[in-house]
């Protein structure tokens, strides 16, 4: 803002009420707003622990760094807000805490005989035991990975050798085709699909509830060993989840969208801001504006506003080239 020579084309105003803090930027120069309104710092990296609402990272950097730590479960990004010196002490930070909560995973592939008593009684003990966000289920894959180091893998090896004692016997082949496609078990509690395969209902409501970790859309039946592949009806798996699970499901969906369309959708340049525009080709290169941070940027190549005019000038050198004529 210093480098301003007008005062009053970016203004920076804070009032206090209370416990309620009021930021309000105004003036005329727009790109000089949009920085202001984003002033952050990304860090390279995710863990499932971080975005666990009672966890008190967040609040051990702010006190040690002065910087602020915000955490995107969406789009699973961590950025820090602050100084240089304050961003770049609360990145060290952060990386470190990183590293500390993946050296305390640990992964198993639970045996399909398992999983049924895996689902009804182990994964509740483990989470009474070690936390709600500590435990993390892909139910198509079968992996369980669990934060807690060696006493946590320990007591995971014990939940599911207790499972599978408990399994009984494996289903000949003749009975699989009736077996729960998830547990493979005899179906409790049935609720069938459109494509016709049932499931216990305790074993489908997890796998819907295991998406939100791992997000692979369209979520698909599993039955025919895997093969089926129809897409659960949406209003099956609202029937199924409680409201904020199911919104939840539904931005994660969105978001692996976005991430197998790179191309023809991405989200502005400026840091943190999460206003998404699309994308267009070389050849028909757009001026646009975020209605966020205000940048001005080209649709084509995503940079400054500037730009705009030198892809035009490629743009128009190609059609030059293909005409095998100067345009007027």
């Amino acid at each position: 803002m210093g480098s301003l020579k007008d005062p009053e084309a970016c203004m920076l105003n804070i009032h206090e009420e209370g416990h309620t803090v009021r930021v309000r930027l105004s003036g005329s120069q727009k790109d000089a707003l949009g920085a202001l309104k984003v002033q952050v710092k990304a860090v390279q990296g995710w863990h499932r622990a971080l975005e666990h609402p009672k966890n008190e990272f967040s609040q051990q950097v702010l006190c040690e760094t002065g910087a602020y730590m915000r955490v995107d479960r969406k789009t699973r990004a961590i950025t820090v807000f602050g100084s240089a010196a304050s961003t770049s002490r609360a990145r060290e930070m952060i990386s470190e805490e990183l590293d500390r909560l993946s050296s305390a995973d640990f992964s198993a592939i639970v045996p399909k005989p398992a999983v049924r008593s895996l689902i009804n009684h182990g994964l509740a003990q483990l989470k009474e035991t070690f936390g709600e966000d500590t435990i993390k289920f892909d139910m198509t894959s079968r992996r369980i990975t669990i934060s807690g180091g060696e006493e946590a893998r320990h007591a995971l090896d014990s939940i599911i050798r207790s499972a599978m004692r408990s399994s009984g016997k494996p289903l000949a082949a003749s009975q699989s085709e009736t077996a729960c496609p998830i547990c493979g078990g005899d179906i409790s509690v049935p609720f069938h699909l459109g494509c016709g395969h049932a499931y216990c209902v305790a074993c489908l409501r997890y796998f819907l509830l295991s998406a939100l970790d791992a997000p692979d859309f369209p979520l698909r039946c599993l039955g025919n060993d895997g093969h089926c592949g129809v897409p659960i009806p949406i209003p099956t798996i609202h029937r199924f989840l409680p409201p904020a699970s199911f919104n939840r499901l539904l931005e994660a969906a969105f978001t692996t969208y976005l991430i197998k369309h790179a191309n023809e959708f991405k989200y502005c340049k400026t840091p943190d801001c999460t206003q998404i525009y699309r994308s267009t080709s070389s050849e028909a290169p757009v001026s646009l504006r975020c209605p966020s941070c205000f940048l001005d940027f080209c649709s084509s190549c995503g940079k400054s506003h500037e730009v705009l005019q030198e892809c035009t000038k490629v743009r128009n050198t190609k059609q030059k080239r293909r005409s095998g004529r100067p345009k007027p």
